[in-house]
């Protein structure tokens, strides 16, 4: 159970800010599709959950939020896709009563 809906809603909207402005900001996307971006892009159909997982800085958001604005291009709509970088072991308990 979260603790505070509101604020578990107010951060993830933060974080996912294409929910309320319907795009992913130019400026976060790089001009180079990331070199995993098409074959995650074809296991996203496998409707499984995907994990990203690297060393800091090799561009793992600018790969999701890549894919989030392709996927808004296909038409989906933009609160069906969702990243939570900030989700830690110790950010979500924080969020979850015990």
């Amino acid at each position: 159970m979260v603790k505070n809906e509101i604020i578990f809603r107010q951060e993830l909207e933060r974080v996912n800010e294409w929910w309320l402005t319907g795009r992913v900001r130019e400026k976060e996307l790089f001009p180079i599709k990331r070199h995993y971006f098409e074959q995650v892009k074809r296991e996203l159909e496998t409707q499984r959950v995907e994990i990203v997982i690297g060393p800091r800085r090799v561009g793992k958001s600018v790969l999701l939020k890549q894919l989030i604005a392709s996927l808004i291009e296909d038409g989906i709509r933009p609160q069906q896709s969702s990243i939570t970088p900030w989700m830690t072991p110790r950010s979500i308990h924080s969020l979850i009563t015990s």
